[in-house]
Parts: structure tokens; C-alpha cells; sequence
């Protein structure tokens, strides 16, 4: 998983609000509120072709923070819920 490209889904609709945004799974039809946080990691899997390491990278380095640990868990989410490919 750690040197895998990340992706958006096909199946995956975005609508951005003020500070947080919704991901529509169209498959399932369930939707997630994505925080601050989660609005920037959905950005930068939208417009770059990072692996889970350099998104990771990315983080540590943004926020100051070891999170790779909160990412992996993150990331892991989105894929389960079909927001995100990780291939």
C-alpha cells in the first residue's frame, strides 16, 4: 500500500462546501463529510499522482506532525467506502 498511486474513484461525486466536503459513493449511495483535513488530502489526491508514502510525506511535512499512522487509518477508510483507489 505504501508506494501505491492513489486515485479518486470513478465512482466517487464531490460537492465542496465552505470548510469540508461531500464524497458520494454512486455505487452505494452513501455519502461522507470530509473535515478541513479531509478536504485537503481529497484535493491533493484529485490533482497530483502521489503514493501513499509521498501523500503521507506531504502531511508530515504541511502540519508539522508525525501522522502517518492517522493517515494510513484515513486512507484506508476511503478506500473501504469506495471514495478512493489505491492501486
Amino acid at each position: 500500500m505504501i508506494e501505491k498511486k492513489i486515485f479518486l474513484s470513478e465512482d466517487c461525486l464531490l460537492e465542496d462546501l465552505d470548510e469540508e466536503i461531500i464524497a458520494l459513493n454512486l455505487n452505494s449511495g452513501e455519502y461522507f463529510e470530509l473535515n478541513k483535513m479531509g478536504k485537503e488530502i481529497i484535493h491533493i489526491i484529485k490533482t497530483s499522482s502521489f503514493s501513499t508514502i509521498e501523500l503521507i510525506q506531504y502531511l508530515k511535512e504541511r502540519f508539522n506532525k508525525d501522522i502517518e499512522e492517522e493517515a494510513l487509518n484515513f486512507l484506508g477508510k476511503l478506500e473501504k467506502r469506495g471514495i478512493i483507489e489505491i492501486k
